[in-house]
């Protein structure tokens, strides 16, 4: 587990005293790599201090610490892998670092945590952007980082090791030389010879040991931490005469198990006979050596010893024995295979690349300082990306000499500023299109530079073609869109004009057919002989066949959106409960009729007559398509969203919907995309219009809401959706019918219509009604007419659809000039009043009955009196 506390991280930073060190070459080709595989401006080894960041190494930048409080390393060291802040400045955690927010800016970061042996994360290898990269890192440049953070978590290691080894070694070497003095002093008193019993040897030496002026020497050798033997070359194969203790620590022998025999008893299959071979060289000749060699402990384990021999001789120049000084450089020489490893792994990485990589230094030249470089180091790829091979050694100004210059000028300027650049360029010689990115290895002294790129000729030969072929493509494109768009326009209006002529056709057929019985009837209504109750009923038809007429005009204007809307907040579940015995009478008693209420709020903003009116024509259907016999059964639910509907994606807001199901025969699959449609119907001739389907598509619609349909064999269900209100139903505004109802006579009333049939016939009836009449053709008329007589008025009449000024804008005026005077409108269709509403002003839909205008004219002048 990672151990990420201040404490434990500033006692590891101790142990390993690493911190304000020097540069050292392995930091610093990590951080040269790093930037090249992630393709990042700067790179840093960073170890995180108590209150400060310091850089053991950095590539593009020139300052060698920071504050803790700008520092996203003291975030990363707190994860276990690879983190990663895509914008530092979208990130809370890091937005107001001043790093994020200065001059640097900072905005991308990826860094792995540096995890001792110990567990515990002193810093990051980490990669900076200054622009913000959504897409983080790429698995390449992922795996890259992480296996280069590995490296230098090694190298980190292996630097302590080294250092411990080498504290050791210095230690040992000052205990060799002591020793060595001293034995020198002692040689002439030392008689083991080879003609002397190896036990007479050992019991004179233990005897020499025990006299007074030798205690200081033995006593020295054995409490000495380097390991250390004595061989007797007089005695055969050169046996072990002496081991101190030390020594037997080191190899696991007791000294029983050792004197007497030879040192090679202690190697292996692994110990290098060429070592071997060089020691008995050197002991055949009677001359020091020092070799690294690998023996054998007693336990099977392996050690590497520094090993030291030197011949001892007495003061004549005899040979007395063999002194052999012994360093333990396990750890170190498994610290330089650890960094060999790393440094095999960093070159690896360096071959593996697709692109071209080199590292240049700067030298000085005829042309002045720094006015050459050589290539001292490239990768593989270099040959294939800039087709020039075998470049190592050579200078930019013997290799491309016409373009030297250039090339000196552009890493000069990254050597002289440590800023790093990213451009393209044509490497003239090879014909190559280059894209680059160059940055200065630190320290500056180095006067190096790494450059990493990669060919793109070809890349730019494609998008060029690309390009050529997108503008042909472009006017291609243009040219048959435009002819695309001209075929669609012939078929809009093609079938726009079939549907116009569909719809006048389906309009003339059902008007004609109702002029036919008002011909017919007012024809007969003119004979003198004609009996009273013929003409009662002649002019019932006409009446009649009056509203029928206005009844299909509606239907049309439903559906074409184009039907004023008298919108009030109703409670929808109440109505269509209200609307159930009418229902029954319009289906008949053989359908049973049912009532299902899933909503406790079915508060809805809309125009309950035209409500009433689909509903009823959605039962009307129901009963036909059931031919008489059946089940209807009416739903109503509050649903979160309305369905995906004809194409139409859906609605995600709260709806009321109120659904139609009845137990016919379904509807056929050709015939669902047009039942909606005007005059289409399914029925036999003379049993519908084929609009009823279309008003209650245009209701749905005009109320923002929308109409489903789903069929089966089993039959078919109806459903309208209206949006859901939250305000509160709409109190009855109706008044007092019957006194609506008593006749208002004697009002001065001035009648505005630009037809001048409609005008008369208009004052007329206001006239047989008890009421004085002007009649004013257009709306400036009327205003003339106001200002020259302003009291003379009790009310304005008015048509909407006039020329100039609309009846709308007609009241408006007089509200602002005569703000007591009312005005009541009149309307068959307008296209205002469909689209904005009729500002507050009370309309009467044309065609009305004189029991209609009474109502409303006595209910008008009643509110303004």
């Amino acid at each position: 587990m990672t151990d990420t506390s201040d404490h434990a991280r500033i006692a590891e930073l101790t142990r390993l005293a690493i911190l304000d060190t020097p540069a050292e070459q392995g930091f610093d080709d990590a951080v040269a790599l790093v930037r090249t595989v992630c393709d990042v401006p700067i790179a840093l080894v960073s170890l995180v201090d108590r209150d400060r960041q310091w850089f053991k190494a950095a590539s593009g930048v020139t300052i060698g610490q920071t504050g803790r409080d700008t520092s996203v390393c003291s975030i990363a060291i707190e994860q276990r892998d690879l983190f990663v802040i895509p914008d530092l400045s979208a990130d809370p955690r890091t937005a107001s670092m001043s790093l994020v927010t200065g001059p640097e800016q900072i905005r991308f970061y990826a860094g792995v945590p540096l995890v001792t042996d110990s567990g515990i994360a002193i810093g990051t290898l980490c990669a900076i952007d200054t622009v913000a990269r959504p897409q983080g890192l790429d698995e390449q440049q992922r795996a890259g980082l992480l296996a280069i953070g590995r490296s230098v978590t090694a190298l980190i290691s292996a630097r302590v090791q080294m250092r411990t080894q080498e504290r050791r070694h210095a230690q040992v070497m000052n205990d060799v030389t002591a020793l060595e003095s001293m034995l020198d002093a002692q040689r002439g008193i030392w008689p083991i010879t080879g003609a002397e019993p190896l036990a007479a040897g050992r019991e004179r030496a233990e005897a020499i040991a025990r006299a007074p002026d030798r205690a200081a020497l033995f006593s020295a050798i054995q409490s000495t931490r380097m390991p250390m033997i004595l061989t007797d070359p007089h005695q055969p194969d050169n046996p072990i005469i002496f081991a101190n203790r030390s020594f037997l620590a080191l190899s696991g022998y007791r000294e029983e198990e050792l004197v007497g025999r030879n040192c090679r008893f202690l190697q292996g299959p692994g110990t290098d006979p060429s070592a071997v071979r060089r020691v008995r060289e050197a002991i055949a000749a009677r001359e020091t050596i020092a070799v690294d060699i690998l023996n054998y402990r007693r336990d099977g384990s392996t050690f590497v010893n520094e090993l030291y021999v030197s011949p001892v001789f007495d003061g004549d120049g005899n040979l007395l024995y063999f002194f052999g000084s012994q360093v333990d450089v396990t750890s170190l020489t498994q610290a330089r295979a650890d960094l060999q490893d790393s440094e095999a792994r960093y070159r690896s990485l360096f071959e593996a690349m697709d692109e071209g990589f080199c590292i240049i230094e700067f030298l000085d030249g005829p042309h002045g300082p720094l006015s050459d470089y050589v290539h001292v180091e490239a990768n593989e790829a270099y040959e294939r990306n800039a087709g020039i091979a075998n470049v190592v050694g050579q200078k930019v100004r013997e290799m491309v000499p016409d373009e030297a210059d250039s090339w000196v000028a552009r890493y000069g300027e990254v050597l002289r500023t440590g800023e790093p650049i990213r451009f393209e360029q044509e490497l003239v010689a090879t014909g190559r299109q280059l894209e680059l990115s160059a940055f200065r290895l630190e320290p500056a002294e180095r006067r190096q530079v790494a450059v990493l790129f990669q060919d793109i000729t070809e890349r730019r030969r494609a998008e060029n073609e690309l390009r050529r072929l997108s503008d042909r493509l472009e006017t291609e494109v243009t040219r048959r869109t435009s002819e695309l768009l001209a075929s669609q326009e012939a078929l809009r209006q093609s079938q726009k004009m079939e549907a116009i002529g569909q719809l006048t056709g389906g309009v003339a057929h059902d008007f004609n057919n109702l002029l036919t019985i008002i011909r017919s009837a007012a024809e007969l209504l003119t004979r003198a002989d004609l009996p009273e109750t013929k003409r009662q009923r002649y002019a019932t038809a006409v009446l009649e066949t009056t509203d029928r007429a206005a009844k299909l005009t509606g239907q049309l204007l439903a559906f074409a959106r184009r039907q004023p809307m008298r919108s009030e907040v109703i409670d929808a579940g109440a109505k269509v409960q209200d609307m159930l015995d009418l229902v029954r009478q319009l289906v008949g008693t053989q359908i049973e009729v049912t009532f299902e209420r899933h909503a406790s709020a079915c508060h809805v903003e809309t125009d309950p007559a035209q409500l009433e009116t689909a509903l009823l024509n959605l039962s009307a259907n129901a009963r036909d398509a059931m031919k008489g016999s059946g089940c209807l059964s009416l739903k109503i639910e509050s649903v979160a969203e309305v369905p995906a509907v004809r194409h139409h994606p859906p609605i995600r807001e709260p709806h009321l919907a109120i659904s139609v199901t009845d137990t016919g025969p379904g509807i056929p699959d050709a015939a669902l995309d047009h039942i909606f449609e005007p005059f289409f119907t399914t029925k036999d001739v003379g049993k519908g219009t084929g609009l009823g389907l279309s008003q209650v598509f245009g209701f749905a619609k005009q109320s923002g809401g929308e109409v489903g349909v789903r069929s089966s064999a089993q039959g078919a269900i109806f459903t309208i959706y209206l949006p859901c209100s939250v305000a509160s139903v709409t109190p009855d505004a109706a008044g007092d019918e019957e006194g609506d109802r008593l006749p208002i006579r004697n009002a001065c009333i001035l009648v505005v219509e630009d037809n001048v049939e409609v005008g008369t016939f208009s004052t007329e009836i206001l006239r047989e009604l008890g009421h004085k009449t002007e009649w004013a053709p257009d709306a400036a008329s009327a205003l003339a007419m106001l200002e020259a007589e302003p009291d003379r008025f009790d009310l304005v009449f008015s048509d909407v659809m006039m020329p100039g000024m609309t009846g709308i804008e007609l009241g408006i005026e007089i509200g602002r000039l005569y703000p007591s005077l009312p005005v009541l409108l009149t309307s068959g269709y307008s296209s205002a009043v469909a689209e904005g509403g009729t500002q507050g002003f009370e309309l009467l839909s044309k065609p009305y009955s004189v029991d209609e205008l009474t109502k409303v004219l006595a209910r008008v002048l009643r509110s303004a009196g």
